[in-house]
Protein backbone atom coordinates (compact mmCIF):
# COMPACT_ATOMS: atom_id res chain seq x y z
CA UNK A 1 0.00 0.00 0.00
CA UNK A 2 1.65 3.21 -1.18
CA UNK A 3 0.49 6.38 0.56
CA UNK A 4 2.13 9.80 0.57
CA UNK A 5 3.56 10.59 4.01
CA UNK A 6 2.33 14.17 4.23
CA UNK A 7 -1.02 14.13 2.50
CA UNK A 8 -3.03 17.35 2.22
CA UNK A 9 -5.36 17.46 5.21
CA UNK A 10 -8.76 19.03 5.87
CA UNK A 11 -10.30 19.10 9.36
CA UNK A 12 -14.07 18.74 9.85
CA UNK A 13 -15.84 20.07 12.96
CA UNK A 14 -19.49 20.15 13.95
CA UNK A 15 -22.16 19.01 16.34
CA UNK A 16 -23.33 15.42 16.53
CA UNK A 17 -25.93 14.61 13.89
CA UNK A 18 -24.89 17.66 11.87
CA UNK A 19 -23.80 15.46 8.94
CA UNK A 20 -20.02 15.83 9.34
CA UNK A 21 -19.20 12.11 9.45
CA UNK A 22 -21.51 11.42 6.49
CA UNK A 23 -19.68 14.11 4.55
CA UNK A 24 -16.26 12.79 5.59
CA UNK A 25 -17.18 9.44 4.03
CA UNK A 26 -18.34 10.84 0.68
CA UNK A 27 -14.89 10.69 -0.95
CA UNK A 28 -14.95 6.89 -0.73
CA UNK A 29 -15.48 4.58 -3.67
CA UNK A 30 -18.97 3.00 -3.84
CA UNK A 31 -17.74 -0.33 -2.38
CA UNK A 32 -16.00 1.46 0.51
CA UNK A 33 -18.87 3.86 1.13
CA UNK A 34 -21.17 0.87 1.58
CA UNK A 35 -19.39 0.25 4.91
CA UNK A 36 -18.20 3.71 5.94
CA UNK A 37 -21.72 5.17 5.79
CA UNK A 38 -22.62 2.98 8.78
CA UNK A 39 -20.27 5.11 10.89
CA UNK A 40 -22.60 8.05 10.48
CA UNK A 41 -25.65 6.37 11.98
CA UNK A 42 -25.42 8.54 15.05
CA UNK A 43 -28.80 7.76 16.52
CA UNK A 44 -27.09 4.90 18.36
CA UNK A 45 -23.81 4.91 20.18
CA UNK A 46 -20.84 5.02 17.89
CA UNK A 47 -17.25 6.01 18.51
CA UNK A 48 -16.48 9.25 20.29
CA UNK A 49 -12.93 9.09 18.99
CA UNK A 50 -11.41 11.25 16.31
CA UNK A 51 -11.12 9.46 12.98
CA UNK A 52 -8.76 10.04 10.06
CA UNK A 53 -9.82 9.06 6.56
CA UNK A 54 -6.89 8.84 4.14
CA UNK A 55 -8.34 8.61 0.64
CA UNK A 56 -6.07 7.26 -2.06
CA UNK A 57 -6.61 6.60 -5.76
CA UNK A 58 -4.05 3.77 -5.62
CA UNK A 59 -6.26 1.66 -3.35
CA UNK A 60 -8.93 -0.46 -4.97
CA UNK A 61 -9.63 -3.74 -3.25
CA UNK A 62 -10.30 -2.90 0.37
CA UNK A 63 -10.24 -0.67 3.46
CA UNK A 64 -7.24 -0.75 5.81
CA UNK A 65 -7.84 0.25 9.44
CA UNK A 66 -4.88 1.19 11.66
CA UNK A 67 -5.45 1.75 15.39
CA UNK A 68 -3.94 1.58 18.87
CA UNK A 69 -5.63 -0.24 21.76
CA UNK A 70 -7.10 2.10 24.33
CA UNK A 71 -6.89 0.62 27.83
CA UNK A 72 -8.10 3.76 29.56
CA UNK A 73 -11.43 2.31 30.67
CA UNK A 74 -11.95 2.58 34.41
CA UNK A 75 -8.66 4.16 35.22
CA UNK A 76 -7.90 2.96 38.76
CA UNK A 77 -7.15 6.44 40.10
CA UNK A 78 -10.39 7.79 38.65
CA UNK A 79 -12.33 4.92 40.16
CA UNK A 80 -10.84 5.48 43.61
CA UNK A 81 -11.65 9.17 43.31
CA UNK A 82 -15.23 8.21 42.54
CA UNK A 83 -15.42 5.98 45.64
CA UNK A 84 -14.05 8.78 47.78
CA UNK A 85 -16.61 11.22 46.40
CA UNK A 86 -19.38 8.70 47.00
CA UNK A 87 -18.29 8.07 50.58
CA UNK A 88 -17.95 11.74 51.33
CA UNK A 89 -21.46 12.48 50.05
CA UNK A 90 -22.99 9.61 52.05
CA UNK A 91 -21.19 10.45 55.29
CA UNK A 92 -21.94 14.15 55.12
CA UNK A 93 -25.60 13.45 54.37
CA UNK A 94 -26.28 10.54 56.76
CA UNK A 95 -23.40 10.74 59.20
CA UNK A 96 -21.34 7.68 60.11
CA UNK A 97 -24.34 5.84 61.55
CA UNK A 98 -26.09 5.28 58.23
CA UNK A 99 -28.03 2.05 57.81
CA UNK A 100 -25.93 -0.58 56.06
CA UNK A 101 -28.87 -2.05 54.16
CA UNK A 102 -29.78 1.36 52.79
CA UNK A 103 -26.17 1.92 51.84
CA UNK A 104 -25.97 -1.43 50.03
CA UNK A 105 -29.21 -0.76 48.17
CA UNK A 106 -27.91 2.59 46.91
CA UNK A 107 -24.39 1.40 46.21
CA UNK A 108 -25.25 -0.46 43.00
CA UNK A 109 -26.77 2.70 41.55
CA UNK A 110 -23.56 4.57 42.36
CA UNK A 111 -21.51 1.88 40.65
CA UNK A 112 -23.70 1.90 37.55
CA UNK A 113 -23.33 5.64 37.47
CA UNK A 114 -19.56 5.43 37.07
CA UNK A 115 -19.94 3.23 34.02
CA UNK A 116 -21.74 6.16 32.41
CA UNK A 117 -19.69 9.05 33.78
CA UNK A 118 -18.57 9.85 30.25
CA UNK A 119 -19.71 8.73 26.82
CA UNK A 120 -16.55 6.83 25.98
CA UNK A 121 -16.58 4.72 29.15
CA UNK A 122 -20.26 4.06 28.69
CA UNK A 123 -19.69 2.88 25.12
CA UNK A 124 -16.87 0.57 26.21
CA UNK A 125 -19.00 -0.89 28.99
CA UNK A 126 -21.72 -1.66 26.46
CA UNK A 127 -19.30 -4.05 24.77
CA UNK A 128 -19.52 -6.34 27.80
CA UNK A 129 -22.13 -9.06 28.08
CA UNK A 130 -24.71 -8.89 30.88
CA UNK A 131 -22.80 -11.59 32.77
CA UNK A 132 -19.49 -9.74 32.42
CA UNK A 133 -21.11 -6.56 33.71
CA UNK A 134 -22.65 -8.40 36.67
CA UNK A 135 -19.32 -9.97 37.65
CA UNK A 136 -17.64 -6.56 37.62
CA UNK A 137 -20.39 -4.92 39.65
CA UNK A 138 -20.35 -7.71 42.23
CA UNK A 139 -16.55 -7.57 42.70
CA UNK A 140 -16.70 -3.80 43.24
CA UNK A 141 -19.68 -4.18 45.54
CA UNK A 142 -17.92 -6.79 47.66
CA UNK A 143 -14.83 -4.62 48.08
CA UNK A 144 -16.68 -1.48 49.13
CA UNK A 145 -19.05 -3.27 51.52
CA UNK A 146 -16.22 -5.19 53.17
CA UNK A 147 -14.18 -1.99 53.41
CA UNK A 148 -17.11 -0.25 55.09
CA UNK A 149 -17.84 -3.06 57.56
CA UNK A 150 -14.18 -3.46 58.47
CA UNK A 151 -13.46 0.22 59.05
CA UNK A 152 -16.75 1.50 60.35
CA UNK A 153 -15.54 1.58 63.94
CA UNK A 154 -12.09 2.73 63.04
CA UNK A 155 -10.51 6.05 63.91
CA UNK A 156 -11.24 7.49 60.47
CA UNK A 157 -15.01 7.24 60.91
CA UNK A 158 -14.86 8.92 64.31
CA UNK A 159 -12.91 11.75 62.82
CA UNK A 160 -15.38 12.02 59.95
CA UNK A 161 -18.21 12.26 62.45
CA UNK A 162 -16.41 15.14 64.17
CA UNK A 163 -16.07 17.01 60.89
CA UNK A 164 -19.72 16.39 60.04
CA UNK A 165 -20.81 17.76 63.39
CA UNK A 166 -18.95 21.02 62.94
CA UNK A 167 -20.85 24.13 62.02
CA UNK A 168 -19.28 24.58 58.62
CA UNK A 169 -20.59 24.92 55.12
CA UNK A 170 -21.60 21.69 53.44
CA UNK A 171 -18.99 22.15 50.74
CA UNK A 172 -16.25 22.51 53.34
CA UNK A 173 -17.41 19.37 55.13
CA UNK A 174 -17.25 17.35 51.94
CA UNK A 175 -13.75 18.65 51.20
CA UNK A 176 -12.56 17.64 54.69
CA UNK A 177 -14.10 14.18 54.44
CA UNK A 178 -12.58 13.64 50.99
CA UNK A 179 -9.12 14.46 52.34
CA UNK A 180 -9.50 12.06 55.27
CA UNK A 181 -10.87 9.22 53.16
CA UNK A 182 -8.30 9.69 50.42
CA UNK A 183 -5.43 9.27 52.88
CA UNK A 184 -7.16 6.33 54.56
CA UNK A 185 -7.97 4.42 51.36
CA UNK A 186 -4.46 4.93 49.97
CA UNK A 187 -3.10 3.05 53.01
CA UNK A 188 -5.66 0.26 52.66
CA UNK A 189 -5.45 -2.93 50.62
CA UNK A 190 -7.12 -2.10 47.31
CA UNK A 191 -5.73 -5.09 45.42
CA UNK A 192 -9.23 -6.48 44.72
CA UNK A 193 -10.19 -3.32 42.88
CA UNK A 194 -6.93 -3.36 40.93
CA UNK A 195 -7.47 -7.03 40.03
CA UNK A 196 -11.09 -6.48 38.95
CA UNK A 197 -10.21 -3.56 36.71
CA UNK A 198 -7.27 -5.52 35.29
CA UNK A 199 -9.54 -8.49 34.50
CA UNK A 200 -12.03 -6.15 32.86
CA UNK A 201 -9.34 -4.72 30.60
CA UNK A 202 -8.26 -8.26 29.65
CA UNK A 203 -11.81 -9.09 28.60
CA UNK A 204 -12.00 -5.97 26.46
CA UNK A 205 -8.59 -6.62 24.90
CA UNK A 206 -9.67 -10.14 23.96
CA UNK A 207 -12.66 -8.69 22.14
CA UNK A 208 -10.37 -6.15 20.45
CA UNK A 209 -7.76 -8.73 19.36
CA UNK A 210 -10.40 -10.88 17.65
CA UNK A 211 -10.49 -8.42 14.77
CA UNK A 212 -7.24 -6.44 15.04
CA UNK A 213 -3.85 -8.02 14.37
CA UNK A 214 -0.56 -6.66 15.73
CA UNK A 215 1.50 -4.56 13.37
CA UNK A 216 4.90 -3.06 14.16
CA UNK A 217 6.48 -2.61 17.58
CA UNK A 218 4.72 0.54 18.85
CA UNK A 219 1.44 -0.98 19.93
CA UNK A 220 -0.06 -0.57 16.47
CA UNK A 221 -2.83 -2.86 15.22
CA UNK A 222 -4.60 -3.21 11.92
CA UNK A 223 -7.52 -4.84 10.18
CA UNK A 224 -8.37 -5.15 6.50
CA UNK A 225 -11.74 -5.38 4.78
CA UNK A 226 -11.14 -7.10 1.45
CA UNK A 227 -14.00 -6.34 -0.92
CA UNK A 228 -13.50 -9.65 -2.72
CA UNK A 229 -14.00 -11.67 0.46
CA UNK A 230 -16.73 -9.69 2.21
CA UNK A 231 -18.94 -12.77 2.29
CA UNK A 232 -16.68 -14.98 4.43
CA UNK A 233 -17.33 -15.32 8.15
CA UNK A 234 -14.16 -13.56 9.38
CA UNK A 235 -14.78 -10.51 7.20
CA UNK A 236 -18.43 -10.40 8.17
CA UNK A 237 -17.49 -10.47 11.84
CA UNK A 238 -15.04 -7.59 11.28
CA UNK A 239 -17.61 -5.50 9.40
CA UNK A 240 -20.30 -6.15 11.99
CA UNK A 241 -17.99 -5.42 14.92
CA UNK A 242 -16.49 -2.26 13.45
CA UNK A 243 -19.29 -0.77 11.37
CA UNK A 244 -22.50 -2.71 11.76
CA UNK A 245 -22.42 -2.32 15.54
CA UNK A 246 -23.60 1.25 15.04
CA UNK A 247 -26.66 0.05 13.17
CA UNK A 248 -30.05 -0.75 14.64
CA UNK A 249 -30.05 -4.24 13.16
CA UNK A 250 -26.74 -5.32 14.68
CA UNK A 251 -26.40 -8.28 16.98
CA UNK A 252 -22.95 -7.27 18.20
CA UNK A 253 -22.65 -5.97 21.74
CA UNK A 254 -25.28 -3.39 22.62
CA UNK A 255 -24.95 -1.40 19.45
CA UNK A 256 -21.50 -0.20 20.39
CA UNK A 257 -18.66 -0.45 17.89
CA UNK A 258 -15.24 -1.91 18.70
CA UNK A 259 -13.98 1.51 17.65
CA UNK A 260 -14.63 2.36 21.28
CA UNK A 261 -11.60 0.28 22.26
CA UNK A 262 -9.39 2.15 19.80
CA UNK A 263 -7.44 5.36 19.62
CA UNK A 264 -5.52 6.99 16.76
CA UNK A 265 -8.05 5.56 14.31
CA UNK A 266 -7.00 5.85 10.66
CA UNK A 267 -8.94 4.46 7.72
CA UNK A 268 -7.10 4.09 4.41
CA UNK A 269 -9.85 4.13 1.80
CA UNK A 270 -10.13 3.88 -2.01
CA UNK A 271 -10.94 7.30 -3.48
CA UNK A 272 -14.12 7.85 -5.49
CA UNK A 273 -13.49 7.95 -9.27
CA UNK A 274 -15.50 11.17 -9.56
CA UNK A 275 -13.02 12.94 -7.27
CA UNK A 276 -10.08 11.34 -9.09
CA UNK A 277 -11.37 12.70 -12.40
CA UNK A 278 -11.96 16.11 -10.83
CA UNK A 279 -8.32 16.22 -9.69
CA UNK A 280 -7.04 14.99 -13.05
CA UNK A 281 -8.92 17.79 -14.80
CA UNK A 282 -6.90 20.54 -13.09
CA UNK A 283 -3.10 20.81 -13.12
CA UNK A 284 -3.05 22.63 -9.78
CA UNK A 285 -5.08 19.90 -8.11
CA UNK A 286 -2.86 17.21 -9.63
CA UNK A 287 0.22 18.87 -8.13
CA UNK A 288 -1.32 19.32 -4.67
CA UNK A 289 -2.90 15.90 -4.25
CA UNK A 290 -0.39 13.74 -6.12
CA UNK A 291 1.26 10.88 -4.21
CA UNK A 292 4.41 11.09 -6.33
CA UNK A 293 6.04 13.21 -9.03
CA UNK A 294 4.76 10.98 -11.80
CA UNK A 295 1.08 11.59 -10.90
CA UNK A 296 0.45 7.90 -10.52
CA UNK A 297 -1.95 8.46 -7.69
CA UNK A 298 -3.71 11.07 -5.57
CA UNK A 299 -4.47 11.26 -1.86
CA UNK A 300 -6.32 13.48 0.62
CA UNK A 301 -6.81 13.15 4.39
CA UNK A 302 -10.00 14.19 6.20
CA UNK A 303 -9.98 14.47 10.00
CA UNK A 304 -13.43 13.83 11.47
CA UNK A 305 -12.75 15.55 14.78
CA UNK A 306 -14.67 14.97 18.02
CA UNK A 307 -13.11 18.06 19.61
CA UNK A 308 -14.82 21.39 20.04
CA UNK A 309 -12.57 23.42 22.35
CA UNK A 310 -9.07 24.71 21.75
CA UNK A 311 -8.64 23.04 18.36
CA UNK A 312 -5.65 24.22 16.32
CA UNK A 313 -6.19 23.67 12.63
CA UNK A 314 -3.06 24.08 10.48
CA UNK A 315 -4.90 24.04 7.21
CA UNK A 316 -8.44 24.19 5.83
CA UNK A 317 -11.43 23.77 8.15
CA UNK A 318 -14.91 22.56 7.22
CA UNK A 319 -17.38 23.75 9.85
CA UNK A 320 -20.84 22.18 9.77
CA UNK A 321 -23.70 24.55 10.51
CA UNK A 322 -26.99 22.77 9.62
CA UNK A 323 -29.92 24.67 8.16
CA UNK A 324 -32.43 22.78 10.30
CA UNK A 325 -30.88 23.10 13.78
CA UNK A 326 -31.14 25.96 16.25
CA UNK A 327 -29.10 24.85 19.30
CA UNK A 328 -25.43 25.48 18.47
CA UNK A 329 -23.53 25.17 21.73
CA UNK A 330 -20.72 23.28 20.00
CA UNK A 331 -20.38 25.93 17.35
CA UNK A 332 -20.12 28.55 20.10
CA UNK A 333 -17.23 26.61 21.64
CA UNK A 334 -15.54 26.24 18.27
CA UNK A 335 -15.83 29.85 17.25
CA UNK A 336 -14.59 31.15 20.61
CA UNK A 337 -11.67 28.80 21.27
CA UNK A 338 -10.35 27.43 17.97
CA UNK A 339 -7.38 28.64 15.94
CA UNK A 340 -7.42 28.17 12.17
CA UNK A 341 -4.51 28.76 9.78
CA UNK A 342 -6.22 28.22 6.48
CA UNK A 343 -9.50 28.73 4.62
CA UNK A 344 -12.80 28.08 6.41
CA UNK A 345 -15.75 26.39 4.72
CA UNK A 346 -19.10 26.79 6.45
CA UNK A 347 -21.31 23.99 5.18
CA UNK A 348 -25.00 24.61 5.72
CA UNK A 349 -25.96 20.94 5.66
CA UNK A 350 -29.39 19.25 5.68
CA UNK A 351 -30.54 21.22 2.65
CA UNK A 352 -32.82 18.34 1.63
CA UNK A 353 -34.63 18.56 5.00
CA UNK A 354 -34.98 22.33 4.59
CA UNK A 355 -36.48 21.96 1.09
CA UNK A 356 -38.89 19.31 2.34
CA UNK A 357 -39.99 21.60 5.19
CA UNK A 358 -40.55 24.48 2.77
CA UNK A 359 -42.64 22.35 0.41
CA UNK A 360 -44.69 20.79 3.21
CA UNK A 361 -45.76 24.26 4.39
CA UNK A 362 -47.13 24.89 0.91
CA UNK A 363 -49.23 21.72 0.69
CA UNK A 364 -52.52 20.89 2.37
CA UNK A 365 -51.90 17.58 4.17
CA UNK A 366 -55.51 16.60 3.43
CA UNK A 367 -55.07 17.23 -0.30
CA UNK A 368 -54.96 13.80 -1.92
CA UNK A 369 -53.79 15.20 -5.24
CA UNK A 370 -50.42 13.50 -5.85
CA UNK A 371 -49.66 16.19 -8.39
CA UNK A 372 -49.75 18.96 -5.82
CA UNK A 373 -47.63 21.92 -6.86
CA UNK A 374 -44.22 22.29 -5.22
CA UNK A 375 -42.29 25.53 -4.76
CA UNK A 376 -40.23 26.70 -7.71
CA UNK A 377 -36.42 26.81 -7.65
CA UNK A 378 -36.48 30.62 -7.58
CA UNK A 379 -38.77 30.72 -4.55
CA UNK A 380 -36.67 28.08 -2.76
CA UNK A 381 -33.51 30.08 -3.49
CA UNK A 382 -34.97 33.14 -1.79
CA UNK A 383 -36.13 31.11 1.20
CA UNK A 384 -32.70 29.46 1.39
CA UNK A 385 -30.90 32.81 1.45
CA UNK A 386 -33.11 34.00 4.29
CA UNK A 387 -32.51 30.81 6.29
CA UNK A 388 -28.74 31.09 5.70
CA UNK A 389 -28.75 34.65 7.03
CA UNK A 390 -30.55 33.39 10.14
CA UNK A 391 -28.31 30.42 10.94
CA UNK A 392 -24.98 32.01 9.94
CA UNK A 393 -25.39 35.50 11.38
CA UNK A 394 -23.79 34.89 14.80
CA UNK A 395 -21.12 32.63 13.35
CA UNK A 396 -19.97 35.15 10.75
CA UNK A 397 -19.61 37.78 13.49
CA UNK A 398 -17.40 35.53 15.63
CA UNK A 399 -13.71 36.30 16.17
CA UNK A 400 -12.74 33.03 14.46
CA UNK A 401 -14.45 34.11 11.26
CA UNK A 402 -13.59 37.81 11.44
CA UNK A 403 -9.93 36.93 11.58
CA UNK A 404 -10.24 34.94 8.35
CA UNK A 405 -13.04 36.86 6.62
CA UNK A 406 -11.29 36.77 3.23
CA UNK A 407 -10.91 33.02 3.52
CA UNK A 408 -14.49 32.05 4.32
CA UNK A 409 -16.72 30.20 1.88
CA UNK A 410 -20.37 29.55 2.78
CA UNK A 411 -22.01 26.60 1.03
CA UNK A 412 -25.48 25.05 1.23
CA UNK A 413 -25.05 21.32 0.99
CA UNK A 414 -27.22 18.25 0.49
CA UNK A 415 -26.05 14.67 0.61
CA UNK A 416 -29.07 13.72 -1.48
CA UNK A 417 -29.42 15.10 -5.05
CA UNK A 418 -32.09 17.80 -5.30
CA UNK A 419 -33.84 18.37 -8.62
CA UNK A 420 -35.07 21.75 -7.36
CA UNK A 421 -31.53 22.94 -6.47
CA UNK A 422 -29.09 20.85 -8.52
CA UNK A 423 -26.26 23.38 -8.15
CA UNK A 424 -25.74 22.26 -4.54
CA UNK A 425 -24.81 18.73 -5.42
CA UNK A 426 -22.07 16.78 -3.66
CA UNK A 427 -19.71 17.01 -6.65
CA UNK A 428 -20.16 20.78 -6.97
CA UNK A 429 -19.51 21.17 -3.24
CA UNK A 430 -16.26 19.22 -3.41
CA UNK A 431 -15.25 21.08 -6.58
CA UNK A 432 -15.48 24.41 -4.76
CA UNK A 433 -13.67 23.10 -1.66
CA UNK A 434 -10.76 21.58 -3.60
CA UNK A 435 -10.35 24.64 -5.84
CA UNK A 436 -10.28 26.93 -2.81
CA UNK A 437 -7.77 24.57 -1.21
CA UNK A 438 -5.61 24.91 -4.36
CA UNK A 439 -5.68 28.70 -4.12
CA UNK A 440 -4.71 28.53 -0.48
CA UNK A 441 -1.92 26.01 -1.13
CA UNK A 442 -0.47 28.04 -3.98
CA UNK A 443 -0.49 31.25 -1.95
CA UNK A 444 -3.03 32.92 -4.19
CA UNK A 445 -5.84 35.15 -3.00
CA UNK A 446 -8.92 33.15 -2.10
CA UNK A 447 -12.25 34.02 -3.57
CA UNK A 448 -14.00 33.95 -0.21
CA UNK A 449 -17.29 32.99 -1.82
CA UNK A 450 -20.23 34.09 0.28
CA UNK A 451 -23.19 32.65 -1.55
CA UNK A 452 -26.01 34.56 0.12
Amino acid sequence: MKVKQNTPTITILGEKCSGKTSFACTLASPKAYKYLRLLSEGFLRSSVQERKFVYSSTLNDGIFVFVKFDDGMFNTDDFMTFIIKMYASVLVHYGVNFYMKTFEAELLDYLKHITCFDERTSNQFDLLTDDEQSIFYQSMLDFIINFTKTNREAYIFSKVEKYCAEETKNKDKIVCVKELLSDFIEKSDCSKIFNSISELKKILFNKFSKIFGCWGTNGDYYACINFDSDSDSDTNFLINSLFGANSSNSDFGKYASLENLCKDITYHVPMNKGIVELIKGDTRLMEIFSQDEDYNGYSLTLIDSNKTKGVEVNGPLILFNPLSQVNRTVLAEVQNTCSVKGPIFILNSMLDIFVSECNSKNIDIFDLDIYAEYLSSDVLQEMLKERQRLVNDDLLKAELIRGCKDYVTVLPYSLKPLKELPEYSLLNTWTIILNEYARYDSGRELSGMNLF
